[in-house]
């Protein structure tokens, strides 16, 4: 058996975090170790051994979620739509870890 990802979801309690949940819990090689919502601690991602996180809040959160994933060790997964140049600029510019570009 393959070892399987440890996957964090955050904004796990709106529509596209809930069906991010629901495909990472289905897959064989994936597993859900934390479903972070609004008021949670993202100190939880480390407890949980978290080494993919998938964010999926709003952009005014996204940004420090992305630093505090890196800054840990962890990968991050972008699905918040409206960033704009300059939140893009900051991420790049906060870490040389994070390889932000725009799609």
């Amino acid at each position: 058996m393959t070892e399987q990802l440890a996957v964090a979801v955050l904004g796990a309690n709106g529509r596209m975090g809930a069906e991010a949940v629901q495909a990472v819990e289905a897959a064989a090689d994936l597993n859900l170790v934390a479903a972070l919502g609004r008021n949670d601690s993202l100190d939880t991602l480390v407890d949980a051994g978290a080494r993919i996180v998938v964010d999926l809040t709003v952009p005014e959160s996204t940004e420090a979620n992305v630093r505090f994933a890196v800054e840990h060790g962890m990968h991050a997964v972008v699905g918040t739509t409206g960033w704009d140049a300059e939140r893009l600029r900051r991420s790049k510019n906060s870490s040389p870890a994070i390889p932000a570009r725009e799609s």
